[in-house]
């Protein structure tokens, strides 16, 4: 959809996307993914990866991924 006449992002993403780039100037300016650990890169990595081969593997469409809701482990996965 087009929002502006020259953007097409939906509007309800525009908040999201004004917030990411107003909170990246500083980022940027302050260099802060330079001075991020590796090891805490590499951490985050391994944790999507693992996300990424459980989605795979049970299905994103999986009874599991729309359960009842509440404190259960459907929930937590």
């Amino acid at each position: 959809m087009p929002f502006l006449d020259f953007l097409q992002v939906e509007p309800a993403r525009v908040p999201r996307y004004a917030a990411f780039f107003v909170l990246g100037i500083p980022a940027r300016r302050g260099d802060r993914l330079g001075r991020l650990p590796a090891r805490t890169g590499w951490t985050w990595l391994w944790i999507g990866l693992a996300g990424a081969v459980l989605l795979f593997a049970v299905g994103a469409d999986a009874s599991l991924f729309f359960g009842a809701g509440g404190a259960n482990g459907a929930s937590l996965l």
